[in-house]
């Protein structure tokens, strides 16, 4: 069961600070992600999954003009392992899994599975001529979801769980491909074709 959910346009344009309009000339700047507002819409969607007894899947789509930046393989890996940071004097990144949409840190400094009825996240943007699909996996849902049939989609999951010596990683079903492009086209049902 796929259950899908958007952020109003305005919303994204006003927690992101990216306009959704194409820019009058090339520049740049600072802009904001969506984790902790994914995260915060997944825990109000969550209830809708609670009584499911097969794989769910919460879907986020996007026509914003930035979607290809804000729903994508970043945004995937933050819904798995939260946003990561540096901290002064230690090696590598680190993460505190505070947004991350399955896995939780416990006060002991073990790691829980949250939001175990959804099997799996997908993130879609949704261009002018092509939507751009990713999504993550949740590393012991209640129902797990098997990607085969939707082997073209890249998904993040962990590759170790339980966590262990407190070294998250993780790796994409296909490889370096981080989306797939699907071409947008009319739609026609089989007493419309025409063979």
């Amino acid at each position: 069961m796929v259950e899908a959910t958007s952020f109003v346009l305005d919303k994204v344009s006003k927690d992101t600070s990216l306009p959704n309009e194409a820019p009058d000339k090339i520049g740049g700047g600072p802009f904001g992600l969506l984790t902790r507002q994914i995260e915060e819409k997944t825990t109000a969607k969550k209830r809708q999954f609670d009584s499911l007894q097969i794989p769910g899947v919460l879907a986020f789509a996007s026509s914003h003009f930035g979607a290809t930046i804000l729903f994508n393989s970043i945004a995937a890996e933050q819904a798995l392992i939260s946003q990561p940071f540096w901290i002064a004097g230690k090696e590598g990144m680190s993460t505190d899994l505070a947004s991350s949409l399955f896995l939780k840190l416990e006060d002991d400094g073990s790691v829980i599975i949250k939001n175990a009825s959804i099997s799996a996240v997908l993130f879609v943007s949704v261009a002018a001529n092509q939507s751009y699909v990713c999504g993550a996996l949740n590393p012991e849902p209640t129902y797990g979801l098997d990607t085969r049939p939707l082997w073209k989609i890249p998904f993040i999951y962990l590759k170790d769980w339980p966590i262990h010596d407190n070294s998250v990683r993780s790796a994409w079903t296909m490889g370096n491909q981080r989306f797939h492009s699907v071409d947008h086209a009319a739609i026609r049902s089989n007493a419309d074709s025409r063979n």
